[in-house]
């Protein structure tokens, strides 16, 4: 025979190896995938919050809430870039995955034909069948929850596009209204605020 015995075990050890470690780093992705979700979570209570800031904006100086606006959607931006590199990392470990799992199968065939033509150490060919096999299990359960992360993120991601656009619009009118007060001299001191704040409310009372 062209292929030994020794060479096949050889083969499905190292194998059972590579396969522990995509393993490993699967766990991680999947870790970051948990945590980029409740980074979204997060991100809808900051929308919520964006909402609630805005029933208030009068009693605050403008300037300040600029800063803030500004200070989130930078974070909103890293974000966004971060779930990218997530699915990019997610989409190379499932085609690395892929052609881990082609070899794996090619393996335990010739493991299997092997076997048939040569009783020799049956025992080592069925724990290493039954160390490789048990790796590929949990690698497609996890591989499957990877997924179903990835589909719930795709989800995600187009109403997290639709609450930047919507607090990039917010973003420009604040500065154009921060813009408007410069030129009229409503924000160069406290004093001079609060007297804007007061022709506000007479205008709005009358």
């Amino acid at each position: 025979m062209s292929l030994s015995i020794e060479n096949i075990v050889n083969d499905a050890k190292k194998l059972a190896s590579r396969l522990k470690e995509y393993e490993t780093t699967g766990e991680q992705l999947l870790t970051k995938a948990h945590c980029l979700n409740k980074t979204v979570d997060s991100m809808k209570e900051y929308h919520e919050d964006m909402q609630a800031l805005s029933s208030i904006s009068q009693n605050r100086s403008r300037s300040s809430l600029i800063v803030t606006i500004q200070r989130e959607s930078k974070q909103l931006r890293q974000l966004e870039m971060e779930n990218k590199e997530l699915k990019s990392a997610l989409e190379e470990h499932q085609f690395a995955l892929e052609l881990i799992m082609s070899k794996y199968r090619t393996q335990v065939s010739n493991l299997i034909k092997s076997r048939d033509g040569n009783k020799c150490c049956p025992h080592v060919q069925d724990s290493y069948i039954d160390i490789i096999t048990r790796q590929a299990d949990k690698i497609y359960e996890m591989a499957a929850v990877m997924k179903k992360s990835v589909e719930v993120d795709d989800q995600n991601h187009f109403k997290d596009q639709q609450l930047l656009a919507q607090l990039r619009i917010e973003n420009d009118g604040l500065r154009e209204m921060l813009n408007i007060a410069k030129v009229q001299g409503s924000v160069t001191t406290a004093k001079e605020e609060k007297e804007v704040q007061t022709d506000f409310e007479c205008d709005k009372n009358s």
